[in-house]
């Protein structure tokens, strides 16, 4: 049942339940129907046997006419073979002396209407309902109808209301029917809709005649469908621009590692060819790792697990790092603590990729003997350096992936300040550069 469809498995419950609801309902419509024949019939009965009791039964016998009268008006409005009520009449004694010929001579006499204060007794037998009536006449009146005409009859009177509903509730069904199909044909267009798309259609599904129901269904596939289309516009530009960078690093390293396997060149001119293979290699895995970095970053976009950050270790630690760098260029890094930065929330594995990232940026592009300031207070971090700043163009620029500045002769792949600025926005906190009045360029980050 559960391989069927929505549609289908709706309308079988529907039919099955209406169909059970009919015939609990017909079952009922009997039960109440057969109350009620038996209270009109019984009636009918004791007003038979009243009317024989107020005739004298001496001076007529089974076929009189005033008799016939009797039992005809009896049983006058139900079309049916009078056979069906019979009668005797019996004395005190018990001994039966009058009855219709038909069916009224195999009454057996019933004492108990003597017993009894009323002189109505009722008595069911196999086969009749008989009324016993103790008439003022001395005399013992039986009046007894068939069991099996009062069944028909309930049944009749049932099937005459439960034909109605049943035609009825067929009508219902068809009518729900081909209305469940009517408002399930958007949902049949939806599915249509979906199997011809495309895998790089990026375009939201239109829900103009879709029930409301359906409409956060629709709303959320929508949703998912951006959210792929934004995935795999990632994934192509991290494509295309790995293919982009990796170009020149990967001719570049088979250029010097077919000048090293020249046999005519010197051993000085093989070692400084090894060498550059070696810088090169390197600065292609560093590019490697920005990029894997990177598209880890931006394939973040769940919510982040987040924990109170320690500033102060976390900037120890990549200083720490960073020092032989900067001893090289004799680039000092001042850490100072206006006030600790207590508040901030976030990924420790991401902030330190952003310090790292920012200190590193740093000391490439300062020239040597600079000073690199890092400052926290309550609520920001500030990097600042004493170099040459950048233009007001280069300024703007910063933090677009792969861009570096005209005229600069430093290796890298521009990436450094995107992922510094993709942490940042995962983070929600707030990131601006700005040139130093004194000279050189400033980083805060507004946590």
């Amino acid at each position: 049942m559960k391989k069927l469809s929505l549609k289908l498995r709706f309308i079988i419950y529907f039919c099955i339940a209406t169909f059970a609801t009919w015939l609990v309902a017909t079952g009922i419509s009997y039960i109440l129907s057969k109350q009620i024949l038996r209270e009109v019939f019984d009636s009918q009965q004791v007003l038979f046997a009243k009317r024989l009791a107020s005739i004298d039964i001496n001076k007529l016998h089974a076929k009189d006419k005033q008799l016939m009268d009797i039992k005809s008006k009896a049983i006058k409005r139900f079309e049916y073979d009078d056979d069906i009520l019979s009668f005797a009449v019996f004395n005190l004694y018990g001994k039966k002396v009058f009855h219709d010929d038909e069916d009224g001579e195999d009454f057996v006499f019933n004492d108990t209407v003597l017993k009894q204060q009323d002189p109505v007794y009722m008595q069911d037998t196999k086969k009749w309902r008989i009324i016993w009536l103790r008439a003022k006449n001395n005399t013992i009146i039986a009046v007894g109808q068939e069991k099996e005409y009062r069944t028909e009859m309930a049944q009749k009177m049932a099937m005459a209301q439960a034909l109605p509903w049943l035609m009825m509730l067929t009508l219902l069904m068809i009518i729900t029917i081909f209305t469940l199909s009517r408002e399930l044909a958007p949902l049949n267009k939806l599915a249509k809709q979906l199997k011809q798309r495309r895998p790089e259609d990026d375009s939201l599904l239109q829900s103009n005649n879709a029930p409301q129901e359906i409409q956060p269904f629709i709303d959320a596939l929508n949703s998912l469908f951006t959210k792929i289309s934004e995935m795999i516009v990632r994934e192509r530009r991290f494509t295309e621009n790995a293919a982009h960078e990796l170009r020149s690093p990967l001719a570049a390293l088979r250029i010097q590692a077919e000048v090293a396997q020249i046999a005519t060149i010197s051993s000085a001119q093989q070692k400084t060819a090894l060498s550059n293979l070696m810088l090169g290699i390197d600065r292609a895995s560093r590019l490697i790792d920005q990029l894997l970095t990177l598209s880890r970053l931006d394939a973040e976009n769940k919510q982040l697990e987040k924990e109170p950050i320690d500033w102060s270790a976390l900037i120890n630690s990549e200083i720490d790092l960073l020092t032989p760098l900067a001893h090289k260029k004799q680039i000092n890094i001042d850490y100072q603590v206006i006030e600790s930065n207590t508040t901030a929330m976030g990924v420790p594995l991401f902030i330190s990729l952003l310090i790292r990232n920012l200190i590193d940026n740093a000391l490439k592009y300062c020239p040597e003997g600079s000073t690199i300031i890092i400052t926290e207070d309550k609520t920001s971090i500030t990097i600042e350096d004493n170099g040459n700043g950048v233009d007001k163009e280069t300024l703007a620029r910063l933090g677009e992936r792969f861009y570096r500045p005209a005229g600069i002769d430093i290796t890298g792949s521009g990436l450094g300040v995107s992922i510094v600025k993709q942490v940042i926005i995962l983070h929600h906190w707030h990131i601006s550069f700005y040139n130093r009045p004194e000279g050189g360029l400033g980083i805060k980050i507004k946590t």
